[in-house]
């Protein structure tokens, strides 16, 4: 593989419907750890692929070597001011601006009053239709995270299913720029009334409390300000619906294991880990090299553009022992949830939505398992992984 175009040594990689996208990864960490690849969508510039897990921490933990800047890129409907493209103090101010409202103890009462009702609601439904039977992504776990960022936020509901598929349209956007772009301005449309009505009318939700944020006496701009809602239902509901299903088809796999967690619920953290680590939800992050510098012995020019594969990282050998194996308390971190300066804001959420998401289901349903007269989940795709199904049967 030395030399070799890494997609085009792996032509099925980038198809959406990919499966499994670890075996190409492996071969290039064994054989050429930085290997090239063409561009992306609108942006044509050829890049490398980060695949060891020392190579992709440090580039992560030194943003002034390498800039977030090419994120915007990625997904450039989106906003040109989205947190996770942005570099040094202004970034530094954008977060800031809204990391209170993701702390955990901004959370805390959100775990009591609206995300613990919200998934026991969910599974009660299902559990009320008397069937023993559902199909767990469709009826919960795809609805769930987003229920949750609606009420948040303070948007409609009712309009759940559209911003869902809007985020996604937008975060896979390097993929398909007009409905990207179709996606960005439907959300907006959404989104314009309620923040002039929150800036007029305060209320207890997340957009008032952006609007009205301040930091050494300045607010979010209102670039700044759709940039971030534009980004958050996807990366706040879509992830971790993914790593949600993920969870459940490693557990149902495991009938002994889930009937052990089932009784001992401290083994709950260490499952929901185990999979973010296992199956990254958002394996890819980029980068780009902000001066000419070397990475793993490779020389690499200033202006390429780096696919940090935290995915790749988190099954690397040289950290975790058989990584293939979902094998829950490891005593090792992963970094799923990228690091350094851009570690995902909203960590705390999803952890605890995950948490929560997953006794509820052990509670809700009873004698949870597969059901046999269905295909059995499989958990696909690159930009974005999880299972699209769970077929499930309950008591």
């Amino acid at each position: 593989m030395p030399g070799q175009d890494f997609l085009a040594a792996n032509e099925d990689f980038l198809d959406g419907n990919e499966t499994q996208i670890y075996p190409a990864l492996a071969l290039a960490r064994a054989t050429s750890p930085i290997p090239s690849s063409p561009g992306v969508g609108r942006d044509a510039r050829p890049r490398r692929n980060l695949t060891r897990w020392d190579d992709i921490d440090w580039v992560l933990r030194n943003p002034e070597l390498f800039s977030s800047r090419p994120a915007l890129d990625d997904i450039p409907h989106t906003g040109s001011k989205v947190m996770i493209g942005l570099d040094g103090d202004e970034h530094r101010r954008y977060r800031s601006l809204v990391s209170r409202a993701f702390s955990p103890a901004a959370l805390r009462p959100l775990e009591r009053d609206l995300v613990e009702p919200l998934i026991r609601g969910l599974l009660r439904a299902v559990r009320g239709r008397g069937r023993g039977r559902a199909e767990l992504i469709g009826d919960v776990i795809r609805r769930f995270p987003v229920q949750v960022i609606c009420h948040m936020l303070g948007v409609p509901v009712d309009q759940m299913d559209d911003f869902q598929r809007w985020g996604t349209d937008m975060i896979l956007g390097a993929f398909d720029d007009d409905a990207a772009a179709k996606a960005a301005a439907a959300m907006t449309a959404v989104l314009e009334p309620i923040v002039a009505d929150r800036r007029r009318a305060p209320r207890d939700d997340l957009i008032s409390q952006l609007v009205s944020a301040e930091l050494d006496g300045a607010r979010l701009d209102d670039e700044g300000l759709y940039s971030f809602l534009r980004l958050l239902l996807p990366a706040g509901a879509d992830t971790t619906w993914r790593a949600f299903g993920s969870v459940m088809v490693a557990l149902l796999a495991e009938p002994d294991l889930l009937a052990e967690v089932t009784a001992n619920r401290s083994l709950v953290p260490q499952i929901i880990e185990e999979t973010l680590r296992w199956e990254t939800p958002s394996p890819r992050q980029v980068r780009m090299a902000n001066t000419d510098i070397e990475i793993g012995g490779l020389p690499i020019e200033a202006g390429t553009i780096l696919e940090v594969w935290t995915g790749s990282a988190n099954h690397d050998e040289s950290r975790f022992d058989d990584p293939e194996q979902w094998r829950p308390g490891r005593d090792r971190s992963h970094i799923a949830f990228g690091a350094g300066p851009h570690i995902c804001i909203g960590i705390n959420l999803a952890r605890m939505e995950l948490r929560l998401g997953v006794n509820a289901l052990l509670d809700e349903l009873p004698g949870l398992r597969l059901d046999p007269a269905k295909p059995a989940p499989v958990i696909s795709g690159h930009a974005l992984r999880g299972p699209n199904e769970i077929h499930v049967l309950f008591d």
